[in-house]
């Protein structure tokens, strides 16, 4: 949701606090390029993208972000939150629906301007696919997509954006961290699996591209800590399932569940648990019997694993009428064995709604000892009301 401050602006904005299909660029040579061909070749395949979005009130408010060729057909990428906005809040605390979009390509280093199209977007990867109307394939540069799963710690990144309305600025950085959650604890309902650079990027770069040394994107500039020296955020590409994206909005299917996603930090060993474990877990999944919570502790030193932490008790729930149980632990997803609630988050991307998926799980008993039953659970179509669990 955005806020405005008045009742027309512009805003250059950035966010503040795994298998898929690729578009295919052509490839680098060999070898890594030199900072200077990298940004000779991104000041032409990255440009910005204005979004003018008409609100119910009659008001007309418009942002900027970064955006990146990836195909000759004029198909761009850039972020969901850049193209995309399911309300505005407005100086008096007032709610506005957006009932209408105009989006504009600005080619910065040609002095050109073409109006676009929103294709398809996903808000679970803030991810969104474009395409510029009636663009001269000669006016832009095809960026190449990389493999954000051989991105290692250290690595040498590039970033391009407009940022602050600074169009084309090129920045440069390591790779500091990978698999970062930067809103804390992990969100069942998001897709954060960021990759963490000192790259600086600021408000306008959202969309932009993060370049390896091959010239390759391998993630795509997201968002960034307030105040904060050098806390950079961006999603991997690997994350962008372009030929998704190109049949609209990408919506998932309702389950009814939310699952603790990491394991958390340990204070005993295994068949030992400490007084922390058993309260955590006692926290976790609402299981109040001492012996139960002991084995649920021994079980979970593994990690192959996912606790249910809630069930919508609505009967109508898909989780709730399979009998899926608060405390249970996933072992199985769909017949794909699961090492923690991350791979559950990542396969619900490719379940289809009203198609009966097999969930295995392991229950404890009230008293001690464990049994594993595998689960029928048909989901549904996402309701309207966007709840809190899949």
């Amino acid at each position: 949701m955005r806020r405005i401050t008045a009742a027309v602006v512009m805003v250059a904005f950035i966010l503040v606090f795994q298998t898929t299909s690729f578009a295919q660029g052509p490839s680098p040579p060999d070898g890594a390029l030199t900072t200077q061909e990298i940004a000779e070749r991104y000041q032409s395949a990255a440009v910005t993208i204005e979004t003018v979005i008409k609100l119910d009130s009659g008001e007309m408010i418009t942002s900027g972000g970064t955006g990146f060729f990836i195909d000759k057909a004029g198909h761009l990428i850039t972020n969901e939150h850049v193209v995309h906005e399911d309300a505005v809040v407005d100086p008096r605390g007032m709610v506005h629906k957006p009932i209408g979009y105009e989006y504009w390509v600005i080619m910065p280093n040609k002095n050109r301007r073409y109006q676009a199209e929103l294709v398809g977007w996903d808000a679970y990867r803030d991810t969104a696919l474009m395409k510029a109307l009636e663009i001269d394939p000669k006016d832009f540069a095809i960026a190449a997509l990389g493999d954000s799963g051989a991105v290692k710690i250290g690595d040498t990144v590039y970033a391009m954006g407009n940022a602050y309305g600074l169009n084309n600025t090129f920045t440069s950085g390591i790779v500091s961290g990978l698999h970062r959650h930067p809103n804390g604890k992990p969100t069942f309902r998001f897709v954060e699996d960021y990759i963490q650079a000192d790259t600086p990027i600021n408000s306008g770069n959202s969309g932009g591209p993060l370049i390896n040394g091959r010239g390759e994107v391998v993630g795509i500039s997201n968002a960034t800590y307030s105040g904060a020296d050098g806390l950079h955020f961006f999603v991997p590409i690997n994350l962008v399932d372009v030929a998704r994206l190109k049949l609209g909005e990408v919506k998932l299917v309702y389950i009814g569940i939310d699952v603790m996603l990491e394991n958390f930090e340990r204070s005993g060993t295994k068949d030992k648990p400490g007084f922390w474990d058993v309260a955590t877990l006692n926290e976790e999944t609402g299981i109040d019997d001492l012996d139960a919570l002991i084995i649920l502790a021994n079980l979970t030193y593994s990690e192959r694993w996912a606790i249910v932490e809630e069930v919508d008790l609505d009967r109508s729930s898909p989780a709730a009428k399979a009998g899926l149980q608060r405390g249970d632990l996933i072992i199985e997803f769909n017949k794909k064995p699961i090492k923690s609630g991350q791979d559950i988050r990542l396969l619900l991307y490719d379940v289809k709604p009203y198609v009966t998926l097999e969930v295995t799980v392991v229950r404890v008993a009230k008293g001690g000892g464990y049994a594993e039953h595998t689960l029928k659970v048909i989901p549904r179509g996402m309701p309207s009301s966007d709840p809190n669990l899949f």
